[in-house]
C-alpha cells in the first residue's frame, strides 16, 4: 500500500511540475517526446524497408 501511495504522489508531483513548469519540466518533456517521435519514425521507415524487401523476395521466388 505504501508503494502505491508513493507512486501516486510521484505522478501527481510530475503532473503539477509540468502544469506549472517547475524545474523547466515542459522543455524536458518536449525534448523527450520529440526524441520518441523521431525514434518512432525511424522504426517505421525501417519496417517499411524490410516489408518492401520481403515483398520483392516473394516476387523473385514466384
Amino acid at each position: 500500500m505504501n508503494k502505491l501511495f508513493l507512486l501516486i504522489i510521484l505522478v501527481v508531483f510530475g503532473t503539477l511540475s509540468i502544469a506549472f513548469n517547475w524545474f523547466d519540466s515542459r522543455d524536458f518533456v518536449n525534448d523527450v517526446l520529440n526524441k520518441a517521435q523521431e525514434t518512432n519514425q525511424s522504426i517505421q521507415q525501417t519496417g517499411d524497408k524490410v516489408s518492401n524487401a520481403v515483398d520483392q523476395m516473394k516476387e523473385v521466388n514466384k
